[in-house]
């Protein structure tokens, strides 16, 4: 079987937080300035209020009819962060350790983005806006084959 995509529903919660949980201990682990606890429970409420949110889409990815991947986009008014127009705001998108050594993964990233952006553009949004960590530069390479381009730079020194 090859992969799918296709919307979340809450009876993909679950798997949901599951891949939360590893996408933050994945991208936390390697970041310099988060000083927290690296166990990640909960996110069950906070994933079962965006599922209901119809400011937010969540695609979840499937190889061999299992959720390997999800992403979480939303909705958003032009705001500081972007204050040229209304823009759709992809907040996770992760693809699971392990399926990531299948071959078949790489389409599977492009499907998944590509649903982010037919969301927002059916909810008339001009634009697509993510943020990256500066430590997830192979990401940020594959984001850019999409055609994004990079915005803003922000910089930090520890105090």
């Amino acid at each position: 079987m090859e992969y799918q995509i296709r919307r979340g529903t809450i009876n993909d919660l679950d798997d949901i937080v599951d891949l939360w949980q590893k996408l933050s201990y994945d991208q936390l682990s390697k970041d310099e300035y988060y000083e927290g606890e690296m166990v990640f429970e909960g996110g069950k409420s906070q994933f079962e209020r965006a599922l209901r949110d119809s400011n937010c889409a969540i695609f979840v990815g499937l190889l061999d009819g299992n959720i390997v991947g999800f992403s979480e986009v939303w909705l958003h008014n032009k705001d500081f962060h972007f204050f040229i127009d209304d823009y759709g705001y992809i907040l996770h998108f992760y693809i699971d350790v392990q399926a990531r050594k299948d071959e078949r993964t790489l389409g599977l990233i492009f499907k998944l983005y590509g649903a982010c952006e037919d969301w927002a553009v059916s909810k008339g949004k001009k634009y697509l806006v993510a943020d990256f960590f500066e430590h997830n530069r192979r990401l940020m390479k594959g984001i850019e084959k999409l055609r994004m381009k990079c915005y803003r730079r922000r910089y930090v020194k520890k105090l």
